[in-house]
């Protein structure tokens, strides 16, 4: 996350147990350029090892030369991000804004898997075997999921927070917080609505953030779905229950097993 999963960050999240770790979001463009506040986030510390550095970008050719660029930086794994919905990166395209050029999409993730020897990861909008099936078949090695597992048993969030995933549908998300520079993606409530009225007046940003002040705490803990921050991705139309995590991972491979094989199917030609 950009501003937060900084070194420090992480070297934290390994001392509470955390198999693995992510550096912040990266713009390709910035890397070529050498920008020292982007190029500096490369740095990883031999302790938080294994760690993944996440790369975005719009374009095939910048995103492959940053994706050269930061394997040179030694992580274990490189992230390709589909998912981020900041206004200044999928308003010009990238993260979340490559949901609008699927073709565009899969080019990036085809030609970097062939420019880099290190395992990819494919993040964004993915929430099914579909979408697993769709990322192993251009190259990755692996598939990065968040809202899925906000419906896993083991989750501690709480039920209500659950049940407002579940009921989401297509159209059930906005975007909070563009202009304090700290954006998130939320399910539709009068939270959410509030934030809409703030922005549309332009009001000062104290006031926008005073508004969200400890609004996540309300949606998780306390079960609050109309103020609270009930922070989802799109996926969540995708998601119909609640299962053990164990069996949601068993269930996404199974379901990318058999989309596979169905196109392997397809492309079989008999010699005769």
């Amino acid at each position: 996350m950009e501003d937060v999963t900084d070194v420090a960050f992480r070297l934290l999240c390994k001392r509470f147990g955390a198999d693995m770790v992510y550096t912040e979001f990266l713009s390709a463009d910035a890397l070529i350029r050498q920008v020292a506040g982007t190029t500096r986030k490369l740095e990883i510390d031999p302790e938080e090892r294994p760690v993944a550095i996440q790369i975005y970008g719009r374009e095939v050719e910048p995103m492959v030369e940053a994706a050269r660029i930061a394997e040179a930086a030694g992580p274990e794994v490189l992230d390709l991000n589909f998912g981020c919905p900041v206004k200044r990166v999928a308003g010009k395209g990238a993260g979340s804004g490559m949901l609008r050029c699927p073709d565009q999409m899969l080019r990036i993730v085809e030609e970097i898997v062939k420019a880099v020897k290190i395992p990819v990861i494919a993040a964004g909008g993915i929430a099914d075997g579909r979408g697993v099936a769709a990322a192993f078949a251009l190259g990755a090695e692996g598939v990065q999921l968040g809202t899925r597992f906000i419906c896993c048993t083991e989750c501690t969030v709480h039920p209500n927070f659950k049940q407002a995933v579940l009921d989401a549908r297509d159209r059930s998300t906005s975007v909070t917080g563009q202009r304090t520079g700290h954006p998130v993606r939320c399910l539709r409530n009068k939270l959410t609505a509030e934030f809409d009225k703030l922005d549309a007046r332009l009001a000062p940003l104290e006031e926008i953030e005073k508004l969200g002040t400890g609004r996540l705490r309300s949606a998780v803990v306390d079960g609050d779905t109309d103020w609270g921050s009930l922070m989802s991705g799109q996926s969540a139309a995708m998601v119909n229950d609640i299962l053990p995590a164990r069996r949601i991972v068993e269930r996404l491979f199974g379901e990318a097993r058999d989309v596979l094989q169905k196109i392997q199917g397809c492309c079989d030609v008999d010699p005769e």
